[in-house]
């Protein structure tokens, strides 16, 4: 069957003609229709393989595509819908550790359990220190969105109203109330590295020993909250 729509289907001689049949069974193919395509193809365009069990959970929900529309399109382009706009995948990512965080990020990662402790923190800020590098790229969290913790809800929005209290108690408000102390949309502002609760090393020896005389904690608060936070069970109370 003669090849349609060849350029050069109008040349006279047998051996012209024979060449231009044979060019257009190659790049045509039997019909005169392209081989190769120039769009890509919606076989192509998956989640990244990474993300693959969350992207349907977060395209699910409500607005998140759209607001993290940067993010989605480089992880999760099958689930939010971006496959017929013809995205191209992102350049890869270098996997270095945050600048602003540069000096501390070794320092950290070699305190024993601390990349594993405070995951989500160290895999966004210090990839590199903590070894979450693979292949050269890191794989960054989903984007959070930025609210106050569920546990502090109630009280999040009477405490923020206090004067002074967001900036007294700014660690922990950063942490556990930031949306009532207007901190999601400070772009420049660094969270602070975890903070990790422990006694005192001076006092390691004898603050488990003062911390189970019953009343000891209490009656010498200012100095075992200082010393002995974690044998006296500071740790997780909220200023």
């Amino acid at each position: 069957m003669k090849a349609k729509y060849c350029v050069g289907s109008d040349i006279k001689s047998e051996m012209g003609k024979s060449f231009v049949f044979l060019l257009c069974l190659f790049i045509c193919g039997s019909h005169g229709i392209p081989l190769v395509h120039s769009e890509l193809s919606d076989a192509a365009c998956e989640d990244d393989p990474n993300y693959a069990d969350e992207c349907p959970v977060r395209a699910a929900e409500k607005d998140y595509c759209k607001d993290q529309e940067e993010f989605m399109r480089k992880h999760c382009l099958k689930s939010c819908g971006f496959c017929s706009e013809g995205t191209k995948p992102p350049a890869p990512e270098v996997c270095e550790d945050d600048p602003a965080y540069a000096d501390k990020c070794a320092e950290k990662a070699a305190i024993e359990g601390f990349c594993k402790d405070h995951e989500d923190f160290m895999r966004t800020n210090c990839p590199k220190s903590c070894g979450y590098c693979s292949g050269g790229t890191a794989k960054p969290p989903f984007p959070i969105v930025c609210e106050d913790d569920p546990a502090y809800a109630d009280k999040c929005a009477e405490k923020a109203a206090i004067e002074g209290y967001c900036k007294d108690h700014e660690d922990f408000m950063r942490t556990n109330c930031p949306k009532s102390c207007g901190y999601c949309s400070e772009a420049t502002t660094q969270p602070p590295f975890p903070i990790v609760c422990e006694d005192d090393p001076a006092y390691a020896d004898q603050c488990p020993v003062k911390a189970a005389i019953e009343g000891y904690c209490k009656d010498h608060e200012d100095f075992m909250r200082t010393n002995c936070r974690k044998s006296c069970g500071y740790c997780s109370e909220e200023p």
